[in-house]
């Protein structure tokens, strides 16, 4: 009981918030802050026109009409979904981190006190979030039981819970099934890397075939999933929201922990000291930039179906890729990079970078609230589908991250920090793992000797 009454400190809580601790890493902080204000702000304009077509009662491709007035400098803001792909590099990053660090402890890895901690940190925000989901007569709200048990991406998309939650399920599914195989890989043979480049390509494989053998996919521009619905959500059933599909930014995250733990030396000799390493390091922020840059949704960009191919098989592995060999520049302090790295480490991230779960979970119903308040009660501000009205929609993504952030820190400080700290109590007393040298005993109760 008394633990319990510590967890729910507020003291503690706010602690958490605001004080950085020593060890981690900064850099992760700005990344994960600015990706979560980046897809609150692409939910923005797309929701603007999403809403403005079904206030107005048209048929009007009026998304398709927001992409192609979007002018060239702001073309990046559209490519917010690959976001997600950065957060999977990080949790592929840090989940491998965590299973080095325990074995390097404590000799084993315990698998029952992993999936534990990963349980406690999930499952009792979700459950609460998903409570008020369904007190508000989400639609779709009776299907909330396929989000609680991580598998409403195997449902058609339009037909879910909280569409925008796929990626939990993704990450929840990566966390059961690929602890084992990543940890046989890593230890049971001396060519990891060669077995995490060839999970990544073998990731790229299956979207090639995904791609090429469907119908309503292969050779349709991209653009006409801002015209067609239906597509659109055929794409994301297909291609878009499945662990066979995404589970390479993952690989990219694992392979990027791997070589930063065990070869931190000769890859910081590498981008400092030589130009190759210097070289690549510049090639992936120009490859990061031009692939954040390329507005593939516009109307006025049409490719080749060898261009489309390439683009659905390889763009968002490249991008994690890249994704990769930018973190490990900045975790090896290159010089190059280094106002980057500033950047990204400054505290000011920290505390939005805290609260990034639960507002994820809770942005779009905010989001779309924001925009129906204000284009219902201030029609004077003109807040319609035209791009060119930037007020609107910027008020609209300055309320909405507000309101996201309040709220999440309410949630934060209520339940989400104490059941954290009430786990970190906790999972200290489950039972100390068996040295071994094979896989024995049930799933949640295996231990694994990586030695």
């Amino acid at each position: 009981m008394g633990k319990l009454v510590s967890a729910f400190s507020p003291k503690r809580s706010f602690q958490h918030l605001f004080y950085r601790p020593q060890k981690g890493y900064p850099i992760f902080d700005g990344f994960r802050a600015i990706g979560m204000m980046w897809v609150i702000l692409v939910h923005i304009v797309a929701s603007a026109a999403m809403l403005t077509a079904a206030f107005r009662k048209t048929d009007e491709p009026l998304l398709s009409f927001q992409v192609d007035n979007t002018p060239w400098f702001l073309d990046w803001m559209w490519n917010g979904h690959l976001m997600v792909d950065m957060f999977f590099v990080l949790s592929g990053f840090l989940i491998a981190g965590l299973l080095f660090h325990e074995h390097e402890k404590t000799g084993n890895i315990r698998l029952s006190r992993f999936y534990y901690r990963r349980f406690m940190r999930l499952m009792p925000t979700y459950l609460l979030v998903a409570g008020l989901f369904y007190l508000a007569n989400l639609p779709h709200r009776e299907n909330l039981w396929q989000n609680l048990l991580y598998i409403n991406n195997f449902f058609p998309h339009k037909e879910t819970a909280a569409p925008w939650t796929w990626s939990l399920a993704v990450e929840e599914q990566f966390y059961l099934i690929f602890p084992l195989l990543t940890l046989y890989v890593l230890t049971k043979t001396q060519y990891v890397m060669r077995w995490l480049l060839g999970l990544l390509a073998f990731s790229s494989l299956i979207r090639l075939v995904i791609y090429i053998t469907d119908d309503r996919l292969y050779g349709v521009q991209m653009s006409q999933q801002m015209i067609d619905m239906d597509l659109q959500g055929h794409y994301y059933s297909v291609l878009y929201d499945n662990l066979y599909t995404r589970f390479g930014a993952f690989i990219c995250g694992i392979g990027a922990l791997y070589v930063y733990r065990f070869y931190h030396v000769q890859v910081s000799h590498l981008f400092n000291h030589t130009i190759g390493g210097k070289l690549s390091l510049l090639a992936a922020l120009l490859c990061l930039g031009c692939i954040l840059q390329y507005n593939v949704l516009k109307t006025s960009v049409e490719l080749s179906d060898l261009e489309l191919t390439l683009l659905y098989g390889f763009e968002r592995n490249l991008y994690s890729f890249c994704m990769s060999l930018l973190f490990l520049g900045m975790l090896c302090k290159v010089s190059m990079i280094r106002p980057l790295t500033w950047f990204f480490s400054l505290r000011l991230w920290y505390p939005f970078a805290q609260l990034t779960y639960c507002a994820y979970l809770i942005h779009l119903p905010i989001v779309m609230g924001v925009i129906s308040i204000m284009a219902g009660s201030c029609p004077a501000m003109g807040f319609n589908c035209d791009y060119d009205n930037m007020n609107s929609l910027l008020v609209a993504f300055l309320i909405a991250v507000c309101l996201t952030y309040c709220i999440s820190a309410i949630i934060y400080f209520m339940m989400e920090r104490p059941l954290m700290s009430y786990r970190d109590f906790t999972s200290k007393e489950l039972p100390p793992a068996r040295s071994t040298s094979t896989v024995t005993g049930s799933l949640l109760g295996r231990t694994i000797d990586i030695r």
